[in-house]
């Protein structure tokens, strides 16, 4: 069992106020060091761990900590930390690094399942607001990168959310965010940008045309069905439309005509499989 006082959480909000990974570190540490599944310590480190870009490590200690969660353990205390320092975290990625980000889909849903049932749960949007937030007061290192990882964070949710109109509100974030970077940086990141957004706008229109024509009480049968069955149904025609926009915004001119015109062919399939739900 955990060992946790009032008096070390009060230390360590102290700590993580200051933003300093060093100093957060070293107290997550100091936890770890005496008990090395302790909840709050992995909690703690792995906001060090984002905040010197180490993202593998942040989300392995994130979901170790959710994992070992004391009974009773308030998750929203947290909810602060992680979002802002992930968001930090993924604006500041290097760029030419090949990033996996798909245990962040299950850290989402370990989180959410800890959290009260209500909208509330969903923590994409502070992310995302957040990292919109930072781009437009900053000139990031590496721009596509920062929406690269964005465009991950809204892809990677549909393996904890199943709602259409939840992820109408992720992509039009990430749409936003391109537009904050087309705006300011260097005319090559807006054209990569623009060629990407193609995926981008057309699963946009797949999803807002079928909550339009979609009877509501239909469309929450349908989230209810895909909670209980396998979503790969649908979501492997998304995942390849994905893979096919990130080769047209970074391939050859024949490559990424062959790419498009796969992306274009699959992203319709998505939804299509999605609605045909058997409820």
């Amino acid at each position: 069992m955990a060992t946790i006082s009032e008096e070390l959480m009060a230390e360590g909000r102290e700590v993580l106020a200051s933003h300093v990974a060093e100093d957060i570190h070293r107290f997550g540490d100091r936890i770890l060091s005496v008990e090395p599944d302790n909840w709050y310590g992995l909690y703690v480190r792995g906001v060090a761990d984002a905040l010197e870009i180490d993202f593998p490590n942040a989300i392995d200690c994130w979901s170790k900590c959710f994992a070992n969660m004391d009974e009773g353990a308030d998750a929203s205390a947290m909810l602060g930390d992680i979002i802002s320092s992930l968001a930090f975290c993924l604006t500041h990625m290097k760029g030419g690094e090949v990033k996996d980000f798909s245990s962040l889909g299950q850290l989402i849903s370990d989180i959410n399942q800890k959290l009260p049932e209500s909208d509330d749960e969903v923590i994409v949007n502070p992310i995302l607001d957040e990292i919109a937030s930072f781009l437009r007061d900053n000139d990031p290192e590496n721009p596509f990168t920062a929406y690269y990882a964005s465009k991950a964070l809204a892809m990677t949710a549909f393996r904890a959310y199943v709602e259409l109109r939840f992820f109408v509100g992720f992509f039009g974030k990430v749409k936003e965010i391109g537009e904050i970077l087309k705006a300011k940086c260097d005319p090559r990141v807006g054209g990569a940008v623009d060629t990407d957004a193609m995926f981008v706008d057309e699963v946009l229109r797949v999803m807002n045309e079928a909550i339009s024509d979609t009877p509501a009480e239909e469309l929450d049968a349908i989230e209810e069905y895909w909670l209980e069955h396998n979503i790969e149904t649908y979501l492997g025609h998304l995942s390849q439309a994905y893979q096919m926009s990130l080769a047209m915004a970074t391939a050859g001119k024949f490559v990424s005509k062959m790419a498009k015109k796969v992306m274009n062919a699959e992203i319709p399939l998505f939804i299509k499989n999605y609605l045909a739900a058997k409820i």
